[in-house]
């Protein structure tokens, strides 16, 4: 199993804190934190089955709260109030991430 783009991205970034957005208006600064294997739950003889890439990022701070409380990431940090976030293409992968001059390090890409 190889790193995607956003995984890379992360993990080549590693010591930076980033901005990373979501399209429901949630942007977030975090830095990453631990990068590990994870799967979705299910049983690996399940056809649906998947295992992949993820990072666990420390979020600093919420700079924007979304227009309508969508999507995982933002339930997890909003509702429940966690300081870090699962970050990966499988499950609420964010639109684009930033450095904290707004160079922009990476943009989600539909074909990944």
């Amino acid at each position: 199993m190889e790193y995607n783009s956003l995984i890379r991205t992360l993990d080549d970034n590693g010591e930076k804190e980033l901005r990373l957005e979501w399209n429901n208006g949630l942007k977030i600064v975090g830095k990453p934190d631990v990068l590990y294997e994870t799967d979705n739950g299910l049983e690996d003889d399940d056809v649906n089955y998947t295992e992949y890439y993820a990072v666990a990022l420390i979020v600093k701070d919420i700079i924007v709260h979304p227009t309508q409380n969508e999507g995982r990431v933002c339930n997890w940090l909003i509702q429940e109030g966690h300081s870090y976030v699962e970050i990966s293409l499988y499950d609420d992968p964010p639109n684009a991430i930033y450095l904290a001059d707004d160079q922009k390090l990476w943009e989600l890409d539909n074909d990944e």
